[in-house]
């Protein structure tokens, strides 16, 4: 074992990575667990066996996706061998037949004179010879558990999914119709039509997978944008599409507007959607983690930017011209108690400033248009991941709340103190953050209760 490399895993990544070794001389040990222990996922012993797609996705060098398979050609791929070896009508895609191609691999592998073969688990990496760890997201129990203790990381995350095998006489072929996918190439594909009632179930399961099309598959970004669905302030326990809400805005609205967050509930309380909800403007809900991701790099619908409520500078169509000359003279006579705030708060906000959205609420926080939001910097630093610089929170008062018009002529510095601090610690408290010290939190709303 001294003399070879070990390569861990015969799917698609370790087969490759054990094939580029041995044609370039280097004796490989390629350790496979199956067929003698199964995955939950895998039917065969075959190499490089397709438990997802069958679908390489694109095919076309124009496409980032095809050049790279066209890369790989170039470097002698096996796996690229395999698949143009098997390949089935698929549109525009690269698409194979997966039991031969399967057994294609498997195949070349063993016949390679510098390639062994080992059918056992590897429950450890041994420290006398180069290792490649390609056990991907079907690694076992016991892998799992030497790695996790290696790096310190009690779990992983692997982003995966099983490919049902359906064959085509379980199919009632008087509904299920051929079509070409996106519109390109011939009729390779059994199309399976949806009542609006059963598209909503399949999106109950399938829309996060979807929207996470927008980021990976720019090429079909127009295409995905149609077929995924939202939760609206309009109605709850509905869905709707981009579509149909903009056949519902107000005439002459200018953008789509959204809020992104942990807890679908939580959203539509928040009072980022006072005013909207005040003004007639819907809101799309979007409570999945990776809204923060996706939805800001689509940016645009057809003609309408997306915009979230809950980021400075979505409000200006929130006020008449009427409101936004009584919006400056607000801010004039707020002036002095927003500096006040502020400097009591010091480090702990970016800027405090008057509020257009509120309408009930004394407070909320909104960040800046070129910064994360908290929600994207709460999964981050829950990946292990930490930003450059810790992202500071606008603080938004609302002028007209009893709380305000009471601050506005005091001089109490004290006061004027905690008060700050109440309201940027509950805007906080309803943005799903942890704050820093609960304690002052609790010690200061106990001294405002008492005055």
């Amino acid at each position: 074992m001294k003399n070879s490399v070990l390569v861990i895993g015969a799917g698609l990544s370790g087969v490759e990575a054990a094939w580029q070794l041995a044609v370039r001389g280097v004796p490989v040990t390629l350790a496979e667990m199956r067929p003698k222990k199964r995955s939950p996922a895998h039917h065969t012993g075959l190499f490089a066996e397709l438990v997802c797609s069958n679908s390489f996705r694109a095919a076309n060098v124009e496409n980032a996706v095809g050049l790279l398979k066209e890369e790989m050609r170039r470097l002698g791929s096996l796996i690229m061998a395999a698949a143009d070896a098997h390949r089935v009508p698929a549109g525009g895609a690269l698409a194979v037949d997966r039991v031969p191609f399967s057994e294609y691999v498997t195949e070349k592998i063993t016949a390679h004179p510098r390639v062994t073969v080992v059918t056992e688990e590897m429950t450890s990496l041994p420290d006398d010879c180069i290792c490649v760890v390609a056990t991907g997201p079907l690694t076992s129990d016991a892998m799992s558990a030497y790695i996790g203790k290696m790096t310190g990381k009690s779990y992983f995350r692997f982003y995966d999914a099983a490919a049902p095998i359906v064959t085509v006489d379980s199919l009632d072929l008087n509904k299920v119709y051929r079509a070409a996918r996106y519109g390109k190439g011939g009729a390779d594909y059994l199309n399976c039509p949806f009542t609006r009632e059963e598209y909503e179930t399949f999106i109950a399961e399938y829309n996060r997978p979807l929207k996470e099309g927008l980021y990976s598959d720019y090429e079909h970004r127009d295409e995905l944008l149609e077929l995924i669905r939202f939760r609206t302030t309009n109605e709850e326990n509905t869905w709707t599409s981009l579509a149909d809400y903009v056949q519902r805005m107000k005439e002459g609205q200018k953008a789509i507007y959204y809020i992104t967050g942990g807890d679908e509930k939580a959203l539509r309380q928040s009072p980022h959607l006072e005013a909207y909800k005040a003004k007639g403007f819907e809101v799309l809900i979007m409570p999945d983690e990776i809204d923060d991701i996706v939805i800001p790099s689509v940016g645009k619908y057809k003609d309408w930017e997306l915009k979230a409520a809950n980021r400075a500078g979505s409000d200006e169509e929130l006020s008449t011209d009427e409101e936004k000359k009584e919006a400056k003279q607000k801010e004039k006579d707020f002036k002095p108690i927003v500096e006040k705030i502020k400097n009591a708060l010091g480090d702990a906000v970016k800027e405090v400033r008057l509020s257009k959205r509120l309408a009930d609420s004394p407070s909320c926080i909104v960040v800046d248009e070129n910064d994360p939001s908290l929600q994207m910097e709460r999964m981050m630093r829950a990946m292990g991941q930490q930003l450059r610089g810790e992202v500071k929170p606008i603080l938004e008062i609302n002028a007209e709340h009893p709380i305000l018009q009471r601050l506005k002529d005091t001089d109490d510095e004290a006061l004027i103190a905690d008060t700050a601090f109440v309201l940027l610690d509950q805007a906080l408290l309803l943005e799903g953050s942890t704050l820093k010290d609960t304690a002052d939190f609790v010690k200061r709303l106990n001294k405002l209760l008492a005055r």
